[in-house]
């Protein structure tokens, strides 16, 4: 009996409040919300969206940086290393035996094409994106005359 009594109270306390905050407009609430008459030595302003304290849940914990499993994998200065984090030798395999049957399928010849010149093709999409030439052809970009330093050079060792 007196769980219920005072789940009652409680009720009503709440049914109270809700009856004098219904008045409200809706600007008052989008505004922030505080004490008018300082009745203690500290007052605290509270915006109207706060929900109180933040869950644990809800909080980012994690470290940036690399990852271990990333500096173990990663070798100074071998860029491969971690483009191989990224598209492992088991997706290269696949998109290249995506590409040969599609290619098949559509020019109904035999075309091959090397891990290395997938990797390489990639990696001109990669400087495409970093160079922000989104909207120029990926040939323009393997052009010895009108492409990038970087890959002018990659084309002159090949």
């Amino acid at each position: 009996m007196r769980k219920s009594r005072r789940c009652n109270k409680i009720l009503d306390k709440i049914l109270e409040i809700n009856e004098d905050y219904s008045e409200d407009t809706s600007e008052e609430n989008e505004c922030e919300l505080g004490e008018s008459e300082p009745e203690s030595e500290t007052t605290q302003s509270v915006e109207s969206g706060s929900k109180g304290r933040t869950p644990i849940r809800m909080i980012f914990k994690d470290i940036g940086g690399p990852t271990a499993h990333a500096k173990r994998n990663i070798m100074v200065g071998c860029m491969l290393s971690a483009f191989d984090l990224i598209i492992d030798k088991h997706i290269m395999q696949h998109i290249k035996d995506c590409t040969e049957t599609e290619a098949r399928r559509v020019l109904k010849t035999d075309w091959t094409i090397t891990i290395a010149e997938l990797r390489s093709f990639i990696g001109v999409l990669y400087a495409r994106g970093a160079y922000e030439a989104r909207s120029l052809k990926a040939s323009y970009l393997w052009s010895k005359k009108w492409g990038p330093p970087f890959l002018q050079k990659h084309n002159e060792q090949r």
